[in-house]
């Protein structure tokens, strides 16, 4: 603050020396505020997000139905979500129709799997679903 305010009156005594060698020159009248004075607190501006998560988000696994008990070692994860979500499936983006719609294809281990569905929007909003598969060979 200090430094602000001698840089103001070096600037203002510069001036006034300039035009002090015009014979022209007619002193202002004003009043000088201090710099203290003149300085108004700044505000700090707010916004409001509202976030979908608030509400339901949409996360249906249509197929496989969890616990399922398959004899292939890859399945498909078929599904619907809204229609501007990322959907991702054991960490792979899946591949989501414009109508929300997705499917992913995974493979799988002998035993028990877990599949991890995860849908995200652009708002914030999130929902996840953890499926058990097991493959018998």
């Amino acid at each position: 603050m200090r430094i602000v305010s001698s840089l103001v009156l070096a600037a203002a005594l510069a001036i006034m020396s300039a035009c002090a060698s015009d014979s022209q020159f007619v002193p202002p009248t004003a009043t000088v505020q201090s710099l203290a004075q003149a300085t108004t607190t700044p505000t700090t501006p707010t916004a409001t997000v509202e976030s979908s998560s608030s509400q339901t988000f949409l996360l249906e696994i249509t197929s496989p139905q969890n616990e399922s008990v398959v004899t292939t070692p890859s399945i498909t994860v078929r599904g619907k979500s809204t229609e501007d979500a990322v959907v991702s499936v054991n960490g792979q983006l899946a591949d989501v129709g414009a109508d929300g719609t997705f499917e992913s294809f995974v493979s799988l281990e002998s035993g028990p799997n877990t599949i991890e569905i995860v849908a995200n929007d652009f708002n914030g909003g999130q929902n996840s679903k953890i499926l058990t598969v097991i493959y018998v060979p």
